[in-house]
């Protein structure tokens, strides 16, 4: 199985909803692990010419040991190189990009930067992203942490059906 139709389509659905909450986003992150690498290169550009942004995309190798800190510290250079304004955990064929220890690190690193990190990881708002990815009915709708967002100095227009506030 490989990063397919339906995932392609997840992913430019989950990348317009971000655009959607941070509209001046230009540089935006995506956690991904070796098998959809590949084909994320191969939707990435849709996403940049779609909603006019750059897709920084971070490769994460499989790992057994230390899981959490590899993750942190690839979102952390990826920081340093590209100046990123969110990062996203795309849910592939890969298990590392759903580690929530790492996720939990991750967004933790960088909500200390001012950096909003997004997952549709069923605990990310728990896990400490600004953002939970939720499809119903083949609809992608984000959840947000109003408290996170006020922390990070974010205001969120909740005028679109498809941001719900927590």
């Amino acid at each position: 199985m490989s990063f397919g139709q339906k995932q392609a389509y997840d992913f430019l659905d989950q990348i317009g909803l971000v655009k959607a909450v941070l509209p001046n986003a230009q540089i935006i992150g995506v956690m991904v692990g070796p098998k959809d690498y590949q084909s994320l290169i191969q939707h990435m550009g849709v996403a940049q010419t779609q909603y006019g942004i750059n897709v920084v995309p971070i490769k994460l190798n499989e790992v057994r040991t230390k899981v959490p800190q590899y993750m942190k510290m690839a979102a952390i250079g990826v920081v340093k190189n590209h100046n990123i304004d969110a990062l996203v955990f795309i849910e592939g064929q890969d298990n590392i990009t759903k580690s929530g220890v790492g996720i939990k690190y991750t967004s933790g690193s960088l909500n200390k930067k001012k950096i909003p990190v997004f997952s549709s990881d069923e605990k990310a708002n728990k896990l400490g992203c600004l953002g939970k990815f939720v499809l119903s009915d083949d609809q992608w709708t984000v959840h947000i942490d109003a408290v996170l967002a006020e922390k990070l100095g974010i205001t969120i227009a909740y005028d679109d059906s498809q941001i719900i506030r927590n």
